[in-house]
């Protein structure tokens, strides 16, 4: 980073910090700011599970440790939702880095990286290492370990970390307690996005999916593509001119409200992008999710819909079709089902959002430290 660039970045960390005098957090997270709704909506759900603490995405720069030796630009540090916990290296650096700042540090709702999975897989631009230990002496020294799902806080204890909640991801916060208008029989919503490696090449996913079109089309139902992520765009276009189906093509990079309010209708969801399926089981709309990697799992898990997954490598279109049919033909039930678990989950972690506000944050507005917990 450039002189001229740090010094503004750090003159506007020292103009946030001024404006907000109390429980400021360092929120360390993943990849914002690139039109991946998946990541993009994420800081909207800390800020409603924790309306009365201020976010600041932070990334442990030098010019964000300079400000710290001169002031306390936050309070607390945590590390939010994504798959960060042992995937990549720099993630690693960057919690050791951004929780180096601060004395109370915690992490809510964040994923682990599964070795079954990355084991002899290249992640972006490194060969990807098992660093468990390292972040399990990084999170030992947290008030507070609440992730993801029940994959991520076995792998956890598995490591030796056995105070580990599983409080769900954030997205369960935008769950809509609301009744569905209009519902649409006989109407499918498919997503398809690849990011990286997955169980299986993406030119055979994309069979599978226009496969499943097109067995939903001639049978005369409604299909609606959704598209989560700028690069899945084309590959939709491609799938949904295959299948016949380009009638209905939604793109949705930055509004969770408008993509919950489309999709809430629809008889059934597939799909593939974590959070697109993730936000549609949000509108108790019955899904099933096509796991590209084990975090897809560890979601629908945490909500008891681990029979509704389905493996992409094991994904064979007139199976799914036969699902989608069977869970159509009962949706009021399956739909009350998934409601009944998701609320239950958002219900549970708003109470422990409640209980770590209250656990970590004195009344003078400072932060118990770690260790102290």
């Amino acid at each position: 980073m450039g002189v001229v660039r740090a010094l503004v970045k750090a003159t506007r960390l020292l103009g946030w910090t001024a404006r907000h005098p109390r429980s400021r957090i360092a929120y360390v997270s993943g990849w914002r700011g690139n039109r991946n709704l998946g990541d993009e909506l994420l800081l909207d759900c800390y800020n409603r599970l924790f309306p009365l603490w201020h976010f600041y995405q932070a990334y442990g720069y030098p010019h964000e440790r300079a400000v710290a030796r001169v002031c306390r630009p936050f309070h607390a540090a945590m590390l939010a939702g994504g798959t960060l916990i042992n995937r990549r290296t720099p993630w690693l650096r960057q919690a050791q880095s951004c929780f180096s700042m601060v004395e109370c540090s915690m992490v809510f709702g964040t994923g682990v990286a599964d070795p079954g999975f990355w084991n002899g897989r290249t992640d972006g631009s490194e060969q990807w290492q098992d660093m468990v230990q390292e972040w399990v002496a990084l999170l030992q020294r947290c008030a507070y370990v609440g992730v993801r799902g029940p994959i991520s806080a076995t792998l956890l204890r598995n490591a030796g970390l056995q105070n580990v909640r599983v409080v769900g991801d954030p997205v369960l916060s935008l769950a809509r307690e609301t009744e569905a208008k209009d519902l649409r029989p006989r109407s499918l919503g498919l997503n398809m996005g690849f990011a990286g490696p997955g169980w299986i090449e993406k030119e055979e996913v994309c069979k599978r999916y226009i496969a499943l079109a097109s067995l939903a089309k001639r049978a005369g139902w409604a299909v609606e593509w959704f598209v989560v992520f700028p690069k899945d765009l084309a590959i939709t276009k491609y799938m949904a001119e295959q299948s016949g189906t380009t009638e209905a093509v939604h793109e949705s990079y930055s509004d969770a409200g408008s993509f919950l309010q489309m999709v809430q209708p629809l008889a059934v969801f597939v799909g593939m992008r974590m959070h697109a399926t993730a936000l549609a089981t949000c509108a108790f709309v019955p899904s099933i999710m096509v796991e590209c990697r084990p975090k897809c799992r560890d979601y629908m898990e945490s909500i008891g819909q681990g029979s509704f997954v389905v493996r992409a490598d094991k994904f064979a279109a007139s199976e799914v079709w036969d699902r989608v049919c069977m869970v159509s033909g009962n949706r009021e039930s399956y739909s009350l089902n998934l409601r009944h678990k998701v609320l239950e989950m958002q219900e549970y972690q708003r109470s422990e959002a409640k209980r770590l506000a209250a656990q970590v944050q004195l009344p003078d507005g400072r932060f118990v430290p770690a260790h102290a917990q």
